[in-house]
This record gives C-alpha cells, sequence and structure tokens, in this order.
C-alpha cells in the first residue's frame, strides 16, 4: 500500500498536515522496511485552470467571439490532440492527464500562436496575479 503525505519541512523536520494519520499510517509497519520519497509540491493546477479559462481563452475569445467553450474545443484539437483515422480530435483535460510541465507546454503554446496568427498578446501569470 502507497499513501503519500502533505505537509511542511521547518528547521529540517517534516511537520505533516494531519499529523494524527501520519502517525496512523506508520503505526501497522512497525518492525518492516519502508522506503520514504520526498518531493516538492508541484504548481497547483487549480490556479493553471484559472488562468487558462479566465486569461488565456477569455482573450482569445473575447477577440474571435467564441464562447471559451469553444475556444478550449478549438485549442486542444490543435496543440493537444489524439489522431484516429487520420482526424485530430481533442483530448478531454482530466485533472491528471496533464503534468505539470505539459500544462504549461499548452499554455505556451497557445500564447504564441495568439500572438502570431491573432496579434493577441496574453500576459502571463505574473502579471494578472496568477503566479
Amino acid at each position: 500500500m502507497n499513501k503519500s503525505h502533505k505537509g511542511t519541512v521547518k528547521d529540517g523536520k517534516f511537520i505533516p498536515d494531519n499529523s494524527l494519520e501520519f502517525k496512523m499510517g506508520f503505526a501497522h509497519l512497525e518492525g518492516k522496511e519502508v522506503e520514504v520519497v520526498i518531493k516538492k509540491k508541484g504548481k497547483s493546477k487549480v490556479r493553471q485552470y484559472r488562468y487558462l479559462y479566465g486569461v488565456v481563452y477569455k482573450l482569445i475569445a473575447d477577440h474571435t467571439g467564441y464562447s471559451t467553450y469553444y475556444t478550449d474545443i478549438w485549442m486542444k484539437t490543435m496543440f493537444y490532440f489524439d489522431v484516429v483515422n487520420g482526424i485530430r480530435v481533442p483530448r478531454a483535460k482530466a485533472s491528471d492527464s496533464f503534468t505539470t510541465k505539459e500544462f504549461t507546454d499548452y499554455i505556451d503554446n497557445i500564447r504564441k500562436w495568439s500572438l502570431e496568427f491573432l496579434g493577441v498578446r496574453i500576459p502571463e501569470p505574473n502579471e494578472v496575479g496568477m503566479e
């Protein structure tokens, strides 16, 4: 069984968000060999989605007259798709289907395309307070 616990590091010590659950997670492992993996928490996908829909798609939609819904389908058809029988089919963006890097690359590709083909400059997340 794999279980992850979120928390912070203070003075070189891990402080779990839920200390009771953290302790209970180890209780049944007494005397057993375990592996502990440490990784820095990535950017929040919720913020990325807010930026994508609230800034990126909105600016393109406002410029073209399409809704953000159709803009999403349009952008996925161009930058995030599968090819089925020779036809581009937009992929669904389930929250676990994109890594943070893939999501960032997807947005960057849209931003570059928007500037080049629409003449619409889409600001960086830090320029609109969404970093």
